[in-house]
């Protein structure tokens, strides 16, 4: 189930996530390896984090690890909805 404030957002969003993917190479050389062992698989994570796309990384990354992912905003004035949205 998805809340987000504004779905027109998630272009920008995208744009900023991708941004972010490039300019965190360690993250991305984990999720790479996530993507070849499935370490959480069958497993559920929750967090509760300033939604940005830095964070937003951080579950993607946890996805491709086999998780199954719940990410909510633990702030509204922390939160950047084009983030959440992408």
């Amino acid at each position: 189930m998805s809340n987000v404030r504004d779905m027109s957002l998630a272009d920008e969003g995208i744009r900023k996530i991708k941004w972010v993917q490039k300019h965190m190479p360690v993250l991305e050389h984990i999720k790479k390896q996530f993507e070849e062992e499935k370490p959480f698989e069958g497993i559920t994570i929750g967090s509760c984090l300033h939604l940005e796309p830095k964070t937003v990384n951080l579950g993607l990354t946890l996805l491709a690890g086999g998780a199954e992912v719940a990410m909510t905003g633990c702030n509204p004035l922390s939160t950047h909805d084009d983030a959440a949205a992408g």
